[in-house]
């Protein structure tokens, strides 16, 4: 139980660091791209589509049992989101789908730190 929860926690810690992260990003775009226009208005939904993209994702990417099945979804929800947002928004297709693709791994691998640190089967906790 303790072991779930730790995950549970290291997803959550991760996804609240995405909001920061995605600030930072947006700026970033700013002073590469220019301001955001007009054009680039209506893409509100597409942060928000993004964001509820990562979330349901590495809702059913934490209750994967297998690493090969977490790492398939990853890979579904980058093609997702680029077949979603790649037509009329190809910055940001490329920008949300290495985003959520790279958190998801991170957040894979910090659960995967913790379990091997805290968690070890058969070996004392030395």
């Amino acid at each position: 139980m303790l072991r779930y929860l730790a995950g549970v926690a290291i997803y959550l810690l991760v996804a609240l660091a995405s909001l920061k992260i995605h600030d930072y990003s947006v700026d970033l775009y700013q002073t590469y791209f220019g301001e955001i226009t007009a054009k680039d208005a209506v893409s509100g939904s597409a942060e928000h589509l993004a964001a509820y993209v990562l979330i349901v994702m590495n809702i059913l990417i934490f209750s994967l049992p297998r690493l090969y099945a977490k790492l398939l979804a990853m890979a579904v929800m980058t093609a997702l989101l680029l077949w979603i947002l790649l037509p009329h928004y190809p910055i940001r297709a490329l920008g949300y789908s290495c985003f959520n693709a790279g958190i998801s791994v991170f957040a894979l691998a910090a659960r995967a730190g913790v379990d091997r640190l805290f968690f070890r089967h058969g070996t004392s906790a030395s």
